[in-house]
């Protein structure tokens, strides 16, 4: 079985603006570089055998040492993937490895372990010092995986970060990502949210999210548009997501504000 490995590219599916105590970047060259991440999807489509490697960079801003963490929710999953999953987490690369239990959901890491003290302790995020968040799974069989990372600081969820990972091998005449157009209008929104996809089959879901992960929309839609009441949504940034056949498709980010 030929076995590759490569270094994820990392794509924002729009642009972001955070306002959280953390700010998670790509981690290029060992130190946190680029574009927020924060409540954003990553995403990967490969067609072989490999290990993907998802390299993130958490800077704490906010103004104070803390505590934190990382919780890990399967929001889809490939059974065959899990025996590959390690997620490490921790100061740069002093931190610690961790292949979390089988059927563990959510998963959450303890909080940052360095390594470099003897014998190893729990120690605060300095203000302004940034931690390594790396996720690594075997996409070893065709499927798609849809994980999210959540970041807390004394168990309180500060923000988050979707990784989709799709794999097409063994499959023949895969419906290809490019073929699937998602969009979102107007945004921001204050009363009503289009949804308009094209190039899915049948029927599909929508489900909208706050950055937490809170499920605040879940329907299921038939045609290529579709109207999302969001009066009553608080002001604030969300995630829409449209998935068929229990798969997710794409992900946009949105903003809600009266």
């Amino acid at each position: 079985m030929k076995k590759t490995y490569s270094l994820l590219s990392i794509a924002l599916l729009t642009a972001t603006v955070s306002t959280s105590q953390v700010n998670i970047q790509d981690y290029n060259g060992g130190s946190p570089s680029g574009s927020s991440f924060n409540g954003t999807t990553i995403t990967r489509m490969v067609s072989e055998d490999e290990l993907v490697l998802v390299d993130m960079g958490v800077t704490n801003t906010s103004g104070a040492d803390g505590y934190y963490n990382v919780t890990r929710v399967k929001i889809a999953e490939v059974s065959a993937w899990a025996p590959s999953e390690q997620i490490c987490w921790g100061y740069m690369f002093n931190g610690t490895c961790y292949t979390p239990p089988a059927n563990s959901n959510p998963w959450t890491s303890p909080d940052w372990i360095d390594n470099s003290q003897t014998p190893p302790v729990p120690v605060p995020l300095p203000n302004g010092a940034a931690a390594n968040l790396r996720f690594d799974i075997h996409t070893n069989s065709a499927g798609t995986i849809h994980y999210r990372f959540y970041i807390s600081e004394s168990s309180v969820k500060v923000d988050s970060v979707d990784v989709i990972v799709t794999t097409t091998l063994g499959i023949k005449d895969n419906k290809k990502d490019e073929e699937i157009s998602m969009s979102i209008y107007p945004n921001p929104a204050s009363s009503v949210l289009n949804i308009s996809a094209q190039g899915l089959d049948g029927n599909y879901d929508v489900r909208v999210t706050d950055v937490l992960g809170k499920v605040v929309y879940n329907e299921t839609v038939v045609g290529a548009t579709k109207k999302v009441d969001v009066s009553d949504f608080k002001n604030g940034v969300y995630l829409v997501t449209i998935t068929e056949k229990g798969t997710a498709i794409q992900t946009r980010r949105t903003v809600v504000k009266h």
